[in-house]
């Protein structure tokens, strides 16, 4: 009796061993196919861009046709076109402006450049921020600025886009009697751009 138990474990315990190599088998299979999508996930993209496989196949376009030429003038097209650098410009935040040093008013003690200034408005050019400041004192605000931001225009030499690329804020003191005392704007034909 013994010999007949002994008999029938054998055959169990080989099936169990068939099944587990079996799915030992099956994990490696997987594995093996799963790190093969990763890496194709991973590195075609990069065979694809870099040596155009698949692409060139597939484009409908046939391959005779011109390739667009380079730009060759060193000049790089902007819009609106920045201003060409002469002899003497001031560049700020890389646009070049006329040197308005040389006409200024005044350079105060801490270094900023009053370019202009009367009853109706004042403007600096604050040189540690890189930043032009149109102080508005006029009591009728549209006036000021107005006056103002045609004077900045033309002690600058450049055009309305490339003064809004600048950077430029308009001050109202505090003093002012008008509804906008003690606020500060950006350039009216700049709030769209």
């Amino acid at each position: 009796m013994l010999n007949q138990d002994v008999q029938t474990d054998l055959p169990t315990e080989n099936a169990g061993k068939t099944v587990g190599k079996k799915y030992t088998l099956i994990i490696g299979a997987l594995s093996l196919l799963l790190i093969i999508i990763l890496l194709l996930i991973i590195f075609l993209p990069r065979l694809i861009r870099n040596n155009n496989i698949l692409t060139s196949e597939l484009s409908p376009t046939p391959s005779s046709l011109p390739l667009p030429s380079p730009i060759i003038s060193p000049i790089i097209p902007t819009s609106p076109p920045t201003p060409v650098p002469q002899p003497g410009d001031i560049i700020i935040d890389g646009i070049a402006v006329n040197n308005f040093k040389k006409n200024a008013v005044r350079i105060t003690e801490n270094g900023n450049t009053i370019l202009d200034e009367n009853t109706q408005y004042e403007i600096i050019f604050n040189e540690a921020e890189q930043k032009l400041i149109l102080v508005l004192r006029g009591e009728n605000f549209e006036n000021s600025q107005s006056s103002a931001e045609s004077r900045l225009l033309e002690l600058l030499g450049i055009d309305e886009l490339n003064v809004c690329r600048l950077f430029v804020e308009e001050q109202i003191p505090t003093s002012v009697n008008n509804e906008y005392a003690g606020q500060v704007f950006p350039l009216s034909y700049c709030e769209d751009v």
